[in-house]
C-alpha cells in the first residue's frame, strides 16, 4: 500500500491510456516489483514507439471548484520515455473534467466562446444542426454522407488559422468522417469496389487466435462487437 501522493498531471483528451513517467512513479514510493508486467505496445502521436515497463492500478481523487470529491479508478502504464503523468480521456470523464459525450458540440456549453473568429464560423452551423434535428436518440449526431467539397474556405489557409481549420473540418465532417457512433449503421456510399492486391504465389494462412485486448478496453470492444452483430444479423 502506497501512501496518498499529490501528483501534477497533464490532461490529454486524445490519449487512450494513462501513462506515467518511470522516474516520477518510483519517486512516489513505488518500486519496480510493484509494476505489473503487461503485453502492450504504445506509440506517440508522431508514431514513435513508447517503451512500457508495465502497469500499476491507481485510484485518483481530486476536488472540484465547488468542493466536491471526484474519483477515478485507472490502470496506468509506466514508461521510461514519459516525462510526466498523462491523464487519458476515460480518466478525464471519470473525474468530470470533460463530459461523456466529448467532443460533441453543445454537450457542455461554455459561457464565453474561446475564439470570436471560431465562434463566427461555427455558430451558423450549430443553429442549423439544432433546427434540423440532426441529433440521434443516443445523443450522437445522425450519420450522414460527407458533404460536397466547399467552393471556398471561410478564411485564409495559413499557419495562423490552423486551429480554426481544425474546428472547421471537425464541424463540417462531424456527421460523416468523424462520426464514431456505434449505435447507427453507416450510410451507403457509391464508388468502385475495394481491390485487394495479393501476390498470386501467396498461400493463405488460417488465423484462429484472437488478438489480445487490454483489460481497460474489454468493455468497449465487447460493446462494439455486440453492435456489429446486431446490425449484421
Amino acid at each position: 500500500m502506497i501512501a496518498p501522493k499529490h501528483i501534477d498531471v497533464v490532461t490529454d483528451s486524445g490519449a487512450q491510456s494513462c501513462i506515467w513517467s518511470r522516474k516520477e512513479c518510483l519517486a512516489s514510493g513505488f518500486s519496480m516489483e510493484d509494476i505489473v508486467p503487461v503485453r502492450h505496445s504504445m506509440r506517440a502521436a508522431n508514431r514513435a514507439p513508447i517503451k512500457i515497463d508495465g502497469a500499476v492500478f491507481l485510484r485518483l481523487t481530486g476536488e472540484s471548484a465547488d468542493g466536491d470529491q471526484c474519483e477515478a479508478a485507472v490502470m496506468v502504464y509506466i514508461s521510461p520515455d514519459a516525462n510526466s503523468f498523462f491523464l487519458s480521456k476515460d480518466a478525464m470523464i471519470q473525474l468530470g473534467v470533460i463530459s461523456p459525450s466529448f467532443p460533441q458540440i453543445g454537450a457542455h456549453p461554455a459561457s464565453v466562446p474561446t475564439s470570436v473568429a471560431a465562434s463566427e464560423v461555427l455558430q451558423p452551423v450549430i443553429r442549423r444542426a439544432k433546427s434540423d434535428n440532426t441529433i440521434a436518440p443516443c445523443g450522437c449526431r445522425v450519420r450522414a454522407l460527407p458533404p460536397d467539397k466547399p467552393d471556398c474556405l471561410p478564411f485564409d489557409c495559413t499557419f495562423e488559422n490552423v486551429d480554426r481549420m481544425k474546428e472547421f473540418l471537425l464541424e463540417r465532417y462531424g456527421s460523416s468522417s468523424f462520426n464514431q457512433c456505434p449505435h447507427q449503421l453507416l450510410p451507403s456510399m457509391d464508388g468502385p469496389p475495394i481491390a485487394l492486391h495479393v501476390n498470386e504465389d501467396a498461400r493463405p494462412v488460417r488465423v484462429t487466435t484472437p488478438s489480445p485486448v487490454s483489460i481497460h478496453f474489454q468493455e468497449k470492444v465487447k460493446d462494439g462487437l455486440d453492435t456489429d452483430e446486431k446490425w449484421m444479423f
